[in-house]
């Protein structure tokens, strides 16, 4: 017997939240902000109604923690949806792309919103950084992954080509320097509203309760 269909919410949110660096690997639980942020939307949730929404968080945890996996949070807790291989790159724009895929799949919506959660430079070169799927070069990037490998980060330009083929109501950068016209003009046709600073974000970032 086919699956029924889910019903379809007012707004899905997903927050790709890449935490596999100084935001999650800190030795100081009191600074681990993938943790902390997880907490302030389960008070959020647990406070509030989101008026038929869903949070969708696809959470790339500290490598000695587990691998990448999209969850939803919900007044009564945090589920697991699905895990990818902990060997994924999620700064390899492919992942980006299957994961709002399966953001669409999992947790249909009328309307859908994007918060963008890790390191960012914008057009600030990292100097030694190399690109998840292009050898050596110096990105201006959003993201940054430290696995064993290697550090990895995503272009802006490589995040604007996934960006672009969706029609977000908003994104928003719970990261660094990300509010540059550079950025924005890449990502013109990705949203209605971006939401970014153009300066450094303090270490907590948005508050999310």
């Amino acid at each position: 017997e086919p699956k029924q269909k889910p019903t379809k919410a007012n707004r899905t949110i997903l927050v790709y939240m890449i935490a596999n660096n100084s935001l999650g690997n800190a030795p100081d639980p009191n600074r681990q902000y993938d943790d902390k942020d997880l907490d302030e939307m389960l008070t959020a949730l647990s406070q509030n109604s989101i008026n038929n929404g869903r949070l969708i968080v696809y959470h790339v945890p500290p490598a000695k923690e587990g691998a990448p996996t999209l969850k939803e949070v919900t007044p009564n807790g945090i589920v697991s949806l699905k895990t990818y291989k902990s060997s994924t790159l999620s700064t390899d724009p492919a992942q980006l792309e299957q994961v709002i895929f399966d953001t669409y799949n999992l947790a249909p919506a009328f309307d859908y919103g994007l918060v963008l959660w890790s390191h960012s430079s914008a057009w600030l070169e990292y100097p030694t950084a190399r690109s998840a799927y292009k050898g050596n070069i110096n990105p201006l990037a959003f993201g940054e992954e430290i696995t064993n490998n290697g550090t990895f980060y995503m272009k802006i330009t490589s995040l604007a080509q996934v960006l672009n083929k969706h029609n977000f109501s908003f994104i928003y950068f719970d990261s660094c320097h990300m509010a540059s016209i550079e950025v924005v003009y890449e990502l013109k046709d990705a949203a209605k509203y971006i939401i970014a600073s153009a300066t450094e974000l303090p270490a907590d970032g948005m508050p999310y309760d």
